[in-house]
């Protein structure tokens, strides 16, 4: 073949292919030119880079044991993410996307978890003290062994969702749906239970000492060994408003005022007064009357008459009294009034006895 054919031919091989791959081009470009730019761009959990951001999409990546203290990841995708063991602490998960999401033993202590969608979460040995997940879906959740003192679950659906043997004291369960839920051996301990619904719930050996609050649904809950919110165990059938009674419907303006009965107060105090009043007064009045009394009135005319009278009246009156207070007083009164009146008339001898010796005088 002649040199610059040859040439020629090569030459025109190469726009040929030039040709076909700058057409092919151009094709693909049409067929984007209708799609997002965000379509078109790489995306960030394709190579699940452990940067948090807002609506970053974390779905089905593993971040175990890692740590975003304070991370923004506000309705982030966390679908099925594994976060077991993750320091999630004062994270911002509001509105996130976290069905299916591992936080096994996760730190959520002060996380924000408002609105989020955790249905099918696994929470269990996780620790969310004071963490909010208010509104928060938690249907199915697995939250076994959790610590969740002063947590947030205000109006949260909990439909199922397992609670047992969690420590859940003084947390806000107020207007919370826990239908069916297992709180098998919780401890509720002074927490805000007021207008949630314990309806189909299990509360075996659960711990409600303190709770405040009137629930709703009680009365079909299962109860057995639990304690009340007044401290008295029960199996059956509830713990509100009296034991016995569930046939009240509350409202959300429902008022409880609990007044305890075991307030008796000792009445039988014995009071003891000794007042020793034993002044014994004694009163001896004795009166000796001796009034002798002599008459003599010898009248000699011849017919001498001596007539003495002697009256000897010895009165001796003796009235001791003796007053014993408080009960006895006795009184012993003794008079002794002896009276004695002798009466002595001597007899005089016969007149012609001293007329005879009045002739031999003379």
């Amino acid at each position: 073949m002649h040199p610059v054919l040859a040439i020629s031919v090569r030459t025109l091989r190469i726009v040929l292919v030039i040709a076909i791959l700058t057409a092919c081009g151009f094709a693909t470009a049409l067929l984007r030119g209708n799609e997002p730019v965000e379509a078109r761009q790489p995306s960030v959990a394709a190579v699940c880079l452990p940067v948090p951001a807002p609506n970053v999409d974390w779905s089905g990546c593993n971040f175990a044991n890692m740590a975003f203290i304070g991370a923004n990841l506000s309705g982030a995708n966390l679908s099925g993410t594994i976060l077991t063991g993750a320091d999630l602490t004062s994270a911002n998960m509001s509105s996130a996307k976290m069905a299916g999401v591992n936080l096994f033993g996760a730190k959520l202590g002060g996380a924000n978890m408002t609105n989020a969608t955790m249905t099918g979460a696994d929470l269990e040995n996780a620790t969310a003290s004071s963490a909010s997940f208010l509104g928060a879906d938690l249907t199915d959740a697995k939250m076994g062994l959790a610590t969740l003192t002063g947590a947030s679950f205000r109006i949260a659906i909990m439909l199922r969702a397992n609670l047992t043997l969690v420590n859940a004291g003084k947390a806000d369960f107020g207007g919370a749906n826990l239908d069916t839920a297992l709180l098998n051996g919780a401890s509720l301990v002074g927490a805000n239970i007021h207008v949630a619904n314990l309806a189909n719930a299990t509360l075996s050996q659960t711990d409600l000492s303190g709770a405040t609050g009137l629930p709703s649904g009680y009365s079909t809950a299962t109860y057995f060994h639990t304690t009340c919110p007044d401290k008295v165990m029960v199996d059956a059938p509830a713990c509100w408003p009296s034991r016995g009674i569930g046939t009240q419907t509350p409202t959300a303006t429902a008022t409880v005022t609990r007044t305890p009965t075991n307030t008796a107060q000792p009445t039988n105090l014995p009071t003891r007064t000794h007042t020793p009043t034993n002044t014994p007064t004694q009163t001896a009045t004795p009166t000796v009357t001796n009034t002798p009394t002599q008459t003599g009135t010898p009248t000699q005319t011849g017919t001498p008459t001596q007539t003495p009278t002697i009256t000897q009246t010895p009165t001796v009156t003796s009235t001791p009294t003796v007053t014993s207070t408080p009960t006895q007083t006795p009184t012993a009164t003794q008079t002794s009034t002896p009276t004695q009146t002798p009466t002595i008339t001597p007899t005089p001898k016969p007149a012609s006895h001293r007329v005879f010796i009045g002739i031999v005088l003379r």
